[in-house]
């Protein structure tokens, strides 16, 4: 990302590689893949540190400022609001059961083949399907239980994310039915 500098003011911000007019002198967009960044400043052409983009999971970001520092220009993001924690969480607790249903659904002959013939699940399957049950019942509790965003966004974010600490399935993927 560059920015199009002129008497210390930035006049445009340019994302990705496009002819420019600078100066009234027309630049192809290889001066953004061609050029070295010296080459580039002398004609007002900087160079741009983006800023860290919040996590749209969560947040609204406002539009990003620019501002000269040196020979870069930096973008800074910051937050406009959070998204609405109670939707968030009916969001989220649906697809938590709906990934809890993915990893189990392999499995579901073993059910049919109980009930249609008598031939035992066998434990491993049972106790996996266990685990991720209540690791879902665990997750889905938590998210209700989260009084704020920053609880929230600590089950995905935080030192143990809770979303993504599923429960191993090596023990049982040799059984699995693929469709």
């Amino acid at each position: 990302m560059w920015a199009i500098v002129d008497n210390n003011e930035i006049k445009k911000i340019v994302t990705n590689p496009e002819t420019v007019n600078i100066d009234s002198i027309n630049y192809s967009a290889a001066i953004f893949t061609s050029w070295s960044d010296s080459d580039r400043l002398n004609i007002g052409v900087y160079p741009v540190i983006k800023g860290t983009a919040l996590d749209a999971r969560f947040y609204k970001s406002k539009t990003p400022t620019y501002a000269i520092d040196g020979n870069t220009v930096v973008e800074t993001i910051v937050k406009d609001s959070d998204l609405n924690l109670s939707d968030l969480k009916t969001t989220w607790i649906k697809g938590t059961k709906d990934r809890a249903h993915e990893l189990i659904k392999d499995f579901e002959w073993y059910v049919q083949r109980k009930v249609l013939a008598d031939i035992a699940i066998p434990d491993s399957i049972i106790n996996y399907a266990a685990a991720v049950r209540t690791k879902c019942k665990e997750i889905t509790d938590d998210m209700t239980a989260a009084s704020d965003m920053d609880a929230f966004v600590e089950l995905f974010e935080g030192e143990n994310p809770k979303y993504k600490d599923w429960p191993d399935d090596s023990s049982v993927s040799s059984l699995k039915r693929y469709r």
